[in-house]
């Protein structure tokens, strides 16, 4: 599931790949400009009109709080997480695949463990209700409306984000598990981020 690789991969794959990369890509520009839009609405509002929308800055939260949630999976595979190399990079590339892929197989099994517990969280919370809608229900249509969209959708966020991460992982794991069989080049096949390091750490 890397974002933007087709190299070593099938057809289907690589199809898929550029299908989620550009889901990715659209998706995080839409909710960033949702953002944008309903902050300067609300400046307008607020500073102009003298009369705050009570529900702009709630959704703002909600939408960042999707937006960093649902693009995890694309900033690991960019690289974009933080990596600490002062270990393992001054082992050669087999040997940090060695050690790499251990720790990748613990962090999918926490993630999973995370997903499992935090879809019980959200069923626990499903009785609360988000009050930023209704206030946009009452705002649009001019009468006081009861939506009742439950909280459970905003804690669900965080079960689906471990689960595509953890996917993300899987997918790193097999393609690590490749580099050491010699099936695919061990450098490529190391994580985002940890393909990075600098040739002169290396011994």
């Amino acid at each position: 599931m890397k974002v933007g690789s087709t190299h070593d991969r099938p057809d289907w794959f690589a199809a898929f790949s550029r299908a989620y990369a550009g889901f990715v890509i659209v998706l995080s520009v839409i909710l960033m400009m949702l953002i944008v839009v309903i902050m300067g609405v609300q400046v307008f509002f607020r500073y102009v009109l003298n009369d705050s929308l009570i529900w702009a800055e709630e959704i703002c939260r909600y939408l960042l709080v999707l937006m960093t949630f649902l693009l995890v999976g694309a900033a690991f595979e960019r690289g974009e997480m933080v990596c600490l190399h002062f270990l393992t990079g001054r082992l050669s590339v087999r040997s940090r695949l060695l050690v790499l892929l251990p720790m990748h197989a613990l962090m999918t099994v926490f993630l999973l463990t995370l997903a499992w517990y935090g879809i019980g969280f959200a069923s626990l919370n499903s009785h609360f209700t988000i009050p930023a809608i209704d206030f946009i229900g009452t705002a649009l249509t001019g009468r006081e409306i009861n939506l009742a969209l439950s909280m459970y959708w905003m804690y669900m966020l965080v079960p689906v984000a471990c689960v595509i991460l953890s996917a993300h992982f899987i997918f790193a794991m097999i393609r690590m598990v490749r580099g050491l069989l010699g099936l695919a080049d061990p450098e490529a096949a190391l994580p985002p981020g940890h393909n990075l390091i600098p040739s002169d750490w290396i011994r």
